[in-house]
Parts: C-alpha cells; sequence; structure tokens
C-alpha cells in the first residue's frame, strides 16, 4: 500500500513459511504502468497479492501480462475510479496530500498518515511508521500519491475487473 515497504509483509512471510513469499519494493519514479510492469519482472510468473496500491498495481499487472499470474489476490483495492468528476475530485485531494508531504517532512507526514481513523486502530509495531520513513523520501512518497494511485490506471484494468471473481471474506491476521 501507499508509503509501505516489502518489509510490511514480513508477518505474512513469518505466518506462512513453507510458501515461498517474495515481497517486492515498489519501484520509484516510473509511470504506473512500467512500475507495474518492472514488479511483475521482479517478481516472475506466481500468484501476486496487493494492498490497495499494490492491488492496484498488480490489477495492471494482470492486465499487461496475464500469461505471468497463475492467480490474483486484492485486499482493499479495485481498478480506480471511473467517474471524471469523482477522479478530478480525487487527483485536487492527491495533489494536496503531496503538497502536505513536502509541509510536514517524512516522519511527521507518515505519523499523521497512520493516525487516520481507517489506521488509527493500528498497533505502532504495524503501522511501521519508522520503517516507512527510512524506506522514503519526500519525493519517492509524492510519486506514490500523484503517479500510483488510483487515477493512474488504464481503462483495461476496468474492463478486467469486472470479469473477475470478487470474494468478500473477513481475514483476522
Amino acid at each position: 500500500g501507499f508509503s509501505q515497504s516489502a518489509s510490511a509483509w514480513r508477518p505474512v512471510q513469518d505466518a506462512a513459511p513453507d510458501l515461498d513469499i517474495v515481497a517486492l519494493e515498489v519501484p520509484r519514479g516510473r509511470t504506473f504502468a512500467d512500475t507495474a510492469r518492472a514488479l511483475g519482472e521482479a517478481g516472475g510468473p506466481g500468484v501476486y497479492l496487493g494492498y490497495s496500491m499494490g492491488g492496484r498495481l498488480c490489477l495492471e499487472l494482470a492486465v499487461q501480462e496475464p500469461d505471468l499470474l497463475d492467480g490474483l489476490v486484492l485486499v482493499s483495492s479495485g481498478p480506480g475510479i471511473a467517474d471524471e468528476t469523482e477522479r478530478a475530485a480525487r487527483a485536487e485531494a492527491d495533489r494536496a496530500t503531496a503538497a502536505r508531504v513536502a509541509e510536514l517532512g517524512v516522519e511527521a507526514f507518515l505519523a499523521e498518515w497512520v493516525a487516520q481513523p481507517i489506521f488509527a486502530t493500528l498497533p505502532p509495531a504495524r503501522a511501521q511508521v519508522a520503517e516507512r520513513a527510512v524506506a522514503h523520501d519526500v519525493a519517492s512518497l509524492q510519486h506514490q500519491l500523484v503517479a500510483l494511485q488510483r487515477l493512474a490506471q488504464v481503462a483495461d484494468s476496468f474492463y478486467l475487473y469486472s470479469h473477475i471473481i470478487i470474494i468478500n471474506l473477513i481475514c483476522l491476521i
């Protein structure tokens, strides 16, 4: 997800030691499509699992390289925003958030980010503010907010998303 590093997957790796789980870092400075492609090159064939922004990147990879994926698991993710008005509003909000990163600095911004109601109940060890701060600088967070968020996906991902099976379940880890 946004601002996370590969270390966020460590608890999943630890919980499933018999599985070959490879956690990938999101490449920096690329377009949305190039980032998805780079993740596929780094990960190779397999089942791809992505949370939020990572899920959207995995969905894009499925559009670009469907033969590379043996399966696709999306957590709190989808194809983006289809409605143009909502897309424009989100683009403005993402630009404002990107400006907030520069205003506050990385560590203060991340502390504010994980204090949002959706994340506020995370124990500090799960929020990983220190790990996120080490993994990022202002430019990388701004890039993720502007270039890799829900507005960057191609129309094909909406088509693909409408043709996959969606299973809603609650999983406690």
